[in-house]
């Protein structure tokens, strides 16, 4: 970066990686996991006690959202000040364990039909979310430098 570069122009190494790798990743994840919530529904619907279904479906989109949001905070954390993320990715953390918490207390008042299917639908939501995930990221050409100074981008 050059002296003269106004601060508004200048781009950091994070900032590209990020744009450039956040779209991608979350659409593979969110196309994966709503496969896989699609597939255990109607495997559920399929072999599961009256319920299952609508047990399984919810576990999936509990599992989905619980991923997207911590996602959409980390990237929400990376567009800002370098000195903030250590502090932001933790707070987003501490924020999705507390949520959690709260909801796992909560699941023994709720009448569940088919609570095992809540359950497995849940595992196999983190697995697929957390495969498409790294999958994602792996395949994802993100720019060790910046090239924004030499009019590249």
């Amino acid at each position: 970066m050059t002296s003269t570069m106004t601060h508004s122009r200048a781009r950091t190494i994070t900032d590209v990686g990020v744009e450039s790798a956040f779209k991608p990743m979350m659409l593979t994840a969110c196309c994966a996991s709503a496969v896989a919530a699609l597939i255990i529904t109607v495997t559920a619907m399929a072999f599961g006690p009256d319920g299952a279904a609508l047990a399984s479906f919810a576990g999936a989109a509990f599992a989905a959202h619980f991923f997207a949001m911590g996602a959409l905070g980390i990237w929400l954390i990376l567009r800002g000040p370098t000195a903030n993320y250590l502090v932001g990715a933790l707070g987003v953390y501490v924020i999705q364990v507390i949520a959690l918490g709260i909801v796992l207390m909560q699941l023994p008042r709720i009448h569940m039909p088919a609570p095992e299917w809540f359950s497995a639908s849940v595992a196999v939501e983190v697995v697929v979310w957390q495969s498409a995930q790294a999958y994602s990221l792996l395949r994802t050409r993100v720019f060790a430098y910046s090239t924004a100074e030499r009019g590249e981008l």
